[in-house]
């Protein structure tokens, strides 16, 4: 129910501001989204199959039958569509005033081909005209979709474009990152054949009101798309018109040169040669309404195909091969702290063929891949099992973080997973039902000040077109007090990491406030998950956990520059650092895990774990402070009772009460 009342909230949404053209579209067909193909396109039978069975790429529909051939569209905006008419009539003027394509309003009996504007699905089209029979064709221009830009954008397709990022030489000028791409949405990125669509000799646009965003269906907030060389350039048309270089694309594709008489457009370019060395060229006939008017071989809808054999010379030739994308990664090599993920890809997109040049690079990948922490201090928390750890809900605020997994109850805010594995929870403050500038504030004890300072981490996100405010308040029992930390507006999707610096003078105490303030009611849900707190100042910490027993093998010399980057505290780069907890005075595990430890070092986590286990289970693992001496025997017996095997024999009472006999220190 969550999802439909999410769905209701947005369904008189018409006009949205800010924003790309496609990043307005994938906003308005959230939740159908899966429906079409690339975020907006509906495809024909014949085009999937064009698709399915291709292998290179251009921009254009390649087949003329596709198009519009008399330059001549008819339209029609229904009754209950009134409310877009204005946008549709500048939309239009655009093309009118650009390109020679006409829009007409159509005429029952006069007109057999034409477009129907409807809302039945949110932003969407077919791409080219509907050419095997008469009757209408759908826009679709449904809640969220009513802006001048996305309406350019589907009559763009409705006339025979596709999305300018899947031409087949798009790889030479953006990067796909396949790894932000939400699960199950990799074709989306597809590339289309040179037997669909064909470039028309204009080269690559990133301005191009048919460009996806940077943040095309991703899963993260990271980008999924960037451009080679320079990877913040923003895509698309910052008018949210048409480009030049599309203005030039529908002058050539529909032969704009040729209006003043009727007679043959110009041959499209000759295609690669395919697999059994033909190429073929495609022409149609510019009519007054007699497809054969112009002669020679003309098809049923008004096209002339030539198909001939290539020379010797050309074909076949040489094929270079190209990587296939990206499998999704594997699953974590661990279940805590960090680990490594593998994917890989094949050199099949196309295989190298006639002696074209293998694939460069390489067929498999890792990385490191971060859960949740294996063991907990008491100043940190997951929010795992409802646990609040040692915070609290403020009794002085308006509104309370609360405990939530997967999706939050409206559409387009807050999260929708934890941070680590999309199973467990997290915090969130929920904005529908609340006024603007309602606070949840999540609040500490009063801690000591801890030499060396600390570094409070923690994730969180604030996705939302009306998000308020994310803050951290440091106060100190001096009564001074500032925050560490603070967020405004909508910082896009994804879980992002936080951190703030818990600098306090020795003999202070201190504690923190996490203060969540909403901007407008509705779309304005803020989370956090993962909330840490570790020793020493943010600038010098490690990003992995695993960096100490790096650290122990010799990694800071042998990987120096990834370890200085990644792993500053365990390769000293900031200098010595004084521990903030010091050893135990005596050999016993910490009182907090007293429970836990003996089973903790039975399943190897001592050696596992090092670092962690010998400060907190420093009995289980048998390590203790030089100088110790609470290493001795409770009974003058127990050197006799060794030497009989008994440390052996009889271990739970020996073990704990003969230390010194036993070698258990």
């Amino acid at each position: 129910m969550a999802h439909l009342r999410k769905k209701r909230q947005t369904a008189n949404i018409e006009t949205q501001s800010g924003g790309t053209v496609f990043d307005r579209i994938e906003e308005a067909n959230n939740g159908n989204i899966s429906q079409f193909y690339q975020g907006d396109i509906v495809l024909d039978p014949e085009l999937k199959e064009y698709i399915k069975t291709g292998g290179n790429s251009r921009n254009a529909v390649r087949g003329r039958k596709r198009l519009w051939t008399s330059r001549i569209i008819p339209y029609r905006v229904p009754s209950h569509m009134g409310h877009i008419t204005s946008n549709v009539r500048v939309a239009i003027n655009e093309f009118h005033r650009t390109t020679c394509l006409r829009f007409v309003n159509y005429y029952s009996g006069y007109h057999k081909n034409y477009i129907e504007f409807s809302n039945k699905d949110g932003c969407s089209s077919r791409v080219g005209k509907r050419y095997h029979s008469p009757g209408k064709q759908i826009i679709s221009i449904g809640p969220g979709c009513n802006n001048v830009g996305t309406i350019i954008h589907e009559i763009m397709h409705a006339i025979g474009f596709f999305h300018e990022q899947s031409r087949m030489d798009r790889d030479k000028y953006v990067r796909i990152n396949w790894e932000n791409i939400l699960t199950g949405f990799s074709d989306q990125f597809d590339r289309y054949s040179w037997r669909t669509i064909d470039h028309l000799g204009v080269s690559y646009d990133y301005q191009s009101i048919m460009h996806y965003d940077r943040l095309a269906f991703t899963k993260n907030g990271e980008p999924t798309i960037v451009a080679v060389g320079n990877e913040n350039m923003e895509f698309g048309s910052p008018s949210r018109r048409l480009s030049s270089r599309d203005i030039l694309e529908i002058n050539a594709l529909y032969d704009c040169k040729a209006t003043t008489s009727y007679g043959w457009a110009t041959w499209s370019g000759w295609t690669p040669c395919d697999e059994k060395c033909y190429r073929t060229r495609e022409r149609y006939c510019y009519h007054s309404g007699n497809i054969k008017s112009c002669g020679g071989n003309v098809n049923g809808y008004g096209v002339e195909i030539q198909r001939v054999k290539c020379s010797s010379s050309i074909c076949p030739a040489p094929i270079d091969g190209h990587w296939g994308r990206w499998s999704d990664w594997g699953s974590c090599s661990k279940t805590c702290n960090d680990g490594i993920r593998k994917r890989f890809r094949r050199c099949d997109n196309p295989s190298p063929a006639h002696g074209g040049k293998n694939c460069q690079g390489y067929e498999r990948g890792q990385e490191m891949c971060i859960l949740k922490r294996c063991h907990l201090e008491k100043d940190d928390v997951d929010f795992e099992n409802s646990r609040l750890g040692m915070w609290g809900n403020s009794n002085t605020d308006n509104l309370n973080w609360n405990f939530n997994r997967g999706f939050t109850s409206t559409i387009h805010t807050g999260p929708d997973k934890d941070h680590t594995n999309g199973q467990g929870f997290y915090l969130y403050v929920e904005s529908s039902l609340t006024r603007p500038g309602q606070r949840a504030e999540l609040v500490s004890p009063w801690t000591p000040a801890r030499r060396g300072g600390q570094c409070l981490k923690f994730y969180y996100t604030m996705y939302g077109s009306t998000m308020g405010s994310l803050a951290i308040k440091l106060q100190l029992s001096n009564g001074k007090n500032w925050l560490i930390f603070y967020k405004h507006g909508n910082q896009g999707k994804g879980w992002k990491k936080g951190m703030g610096n818990i600098n306090v003078p020795l003999g202070l105490s201190y504690k923190l406030a996490i203060q969540g303030t909403i901007g407008q009611a509705g779309y304005s849900d803020i989370a956090i998950d993962d909330v840490y707190i570790d020793p020493g100042l943010c600038k010098c910490q490690d990003d992995y956990y695993t960096c100490h027993i790096w650290a122990t093998k010799g990694e800071c010399s042998a990987n120096k520059k990834w370890m200085r980057e990644n792993c500053k505290r365990s390769c000293n780069v900031c200098g010595a650092i004084s521990a903030t907890t010091p050893p135990p005075a005596n050999c016993e595990d910490d009182s907090q895990y007293k429970g836990q430890c003996p089973g903790w070092a039975k399943i190897g986590e001592c050696q596992k774990n090092p670092a962690w286990m010998k400060l907190h289970c420093r009995k289980s693992c048998k390590i203790c402070a030089p100088g110790v001496t609470a290493c001795k025997d409770s009974d003058k017996r127990c050197s006799a009772w060794a030497k009989i095997g008994e440390c052996t024999k009889n271990p739970l009472w020996m073990k704990p009460n003969c230390k010194l006999s036993c070698k258990q220190c």
